[in-house]
């Protein structure tokens, strides 16, 4: 059953305090990044399970301890932290490293902005709606990376994560359909999708804001972009496991179980291409 999950966040200097100050037998440091990135430089006493590879291996975590997650910039430990503390694993505490090994190296690492688009007053009508152009911001995204670098190694995982996006709007519809509305939605699914604004993103930030970060990443690093993309379905992820949470409609509560739970395998997609960038 989901619940709120408690993954707490620890910047690079605390991690340093936090390992000076507690034996190994107090927590397990999961590194999440790719084997060759794991080669190139890690953690001291970091054990190596590639995102992709978490769900089938999440076993191997130690339970009773705190477990703390990192990767190269703090997206995908992200990720992590919150697929381990969704599963049955028994750990004292989650914690993902803030801007992951680049923190701890001491370099710059750029963040989204965190804004909450949805407000808890809102009817679910309205919450569905707005997801909806979520979604087609996503799907947008998706779509503008296939039509610029099409011969980027990150063009498979946006063609699968374009569909999907795609799928998740028309899960969406057909809910709006069926539920009595001020203003009862018609006509068909493709004619409502291509009307939406579809302007900005699950964590707030403009649709040509993310493809901007493209330009700067440049097309050929494939690592950042990935990166950028599972940062883009945590917050999906996120928003939609929040709206299970507060949502009191018996009605929609398990659709946004159901939309949290694609998301985190949409960032999943991403993590196993990821592994094509790094091999």
């Amino acid at each position: 059953m989901m619940g709120k999950s408690d993954v707490k966040s620890i910047y690079a200097d605390e991690l340093r305090e936090y390992m000076k100050k507690h034996g190994e037998s107090h927590y397990q440091l999961v590194d999440v990044r790719e084997p060759s990135e794991y080669t190139h430089g890690h953690i001291p006493g970091a054990k190596l399970i590639p995102l992709g590879e978490l769900p089938q291996r999440v076993s191997e975590l130690a339970t009773g301890v705190d477990l703390i997650f990192y990767c190269r910039s703090g997206k995908r430990s992200r990720m992590a932290a919150f697929i381990t503390a969704d599963s049955d694993i028994e750990a004292r505490n989650i914690y993902t490293v803030e801007g992951g090994i680049l923190a701890w190296d001491g370099k710059p690492v750029e963040d989204f902005p965190r804004l909450r688009l949805f407000d808890k007053a809102a009817n679910p009508e309205e919450i569905l709606k707005l997801a909806m152009e979520l979604e087609k911001g996503a799907w947008i995204f998706y779509s503008e990376i296939l039509k610029r670098y099409p011969e980027s190694k990150m063009a498979p995982a946006a063609r699968s994560l374009e569909q999907l996006e795609k799928k998740h709007a028309r899960t969406i519809f057909n809910i709006l359909k069926k539920r009595s509305l001020t203003k009862p939605i018609t006509g068909d699914f493709e004619t409502f999708f291509n009307d939406l604004r579809g302007d900005i993103l699950e964590g707030g930030e403009p649709v040509g804001d993310a493809l901007a970060r493209i330009e700067k990443i440049g097309h050929d690093n494939c690592l950042s972009l990935g990166e950028l993309a599972i940062e883009i379905e945590y917050r999906a992820y996120d928003v939609y496991k929040n709206l299970y949470i507060d949502s009191t409609d018996d009605n929609v509560k398990e659709v946004y179980r159901d939309l949290s739970e694609q998301e985190k395998g949409h960032a999943l997609v991403v993590a196993r291409h990821i592994k094509k960038c790094t091999g």
